[in-house]
């Protein structure tokens, strides 16, 4: 299973948040789907196994059984995609991507592997911060080990 987690802008619009008050509201959402390994399919829309994870979504059912359609995922570029290998150990998640696009028609996200990710920051972290480039990848590679939420069990993962 593979859940992409963000903040959607259909369930988040500033106005609507900030309306009566000074403080920010928002809504975090997860999509869960599995991941598309179809990689021929992906040609349209210029992607590439070595770089980037699709993530199909779409229809899914409640608690209650019933068929639900989840909010749209549109504004959740920059949230992480997830993993979960073992249904019976939910509290075990790996970071493999971060959200760049989605595609309606084929209820499709696409993410850049957290591996590409890490590697240009790596790459550019001098020019950046000069004094601290070290800094930047240690607290970067924290960031893809550390929990992402409670209880939870993060490492960074290749998806290969």
């Amino acid at each position: 299973m593979a859940l992409v987690h963000g903040y959607p802008c259909t369930k988040n619009k500033q106005f609507k948040a900030l309306f009566g008050g000074t403080s920010f509201k928002s809504f975090a959402f997860s999509y869960g789907g599995k991941i598309d390994r179809n990689y021929a399919s992906w040609a349209p829309f210029r992607k590439m196994e070595e770089i980037h994870i699709g993530m199909k979504y779409g229809k899914a059912k409640d608690v209650k059984g019933a068929v639900v359609t989840p909010p749209k995922p549109q504004g959740i570029s920059g949230g992480g995609l997830c993993i979960m290998p073992d249904s019976f150990k939910p509290t075990e998640l790996y970071l493999a991507g971060i959200a760049i696009e989605r595609h309606k028609g084929p209820g499709l996200v696409f993410s850049t592997k957290i591996k590409i990710v890490i590697e240009f920051i790596e790459q550019n972290a001098y020019q950046a911060v000069p004094e601290r480039p070290a800094q930047i990848v240690t607290v970067l590679s924290y960031a893809t080990t550390a929990p992402i939420r409670p209880g939870a069990r993060t490492k960074a993962l290749d998806t290969k």
